[in-house]
């Protein structure tokens, strides 16, 4: 429960060139995805879901839904 999170993800093109790159810090890694899957379930049966089906979270919640969640629940761009 002490530790933190700390996660850098890089998306890159074909010949693995850079493009993008985003660091984010946040709770434990337990903490964080038991508060995030209470806010998804929260979330869903509140405003509803974004689609129907298999869905993933951008396509559930959003971009911006699911960059709030995110905020919501400890994990921020560093």
């Amino acid at each position: 429960a002490k530790s933190s999170s700390y996660v850098v993800a890089v998306a890159s093109d074909s010949a693995d060139r850079p493009l993008a790159e985003v660091r984010m810090e946040g709770p434990n890694g337990y903490t964080y995805t038991g508060d995030m899957l209470a806010w998804g379930a929260a979330r869903a049966a509140e405003r509803g879901l974004a689609g129907k089906g298999a869905l993933g979270p951008v396509e559930a919640f959003g971009l911006e839904g699911l960059e709030a969640g995110n905020a919501e629940v400890g994990l921020k761009r560093s």
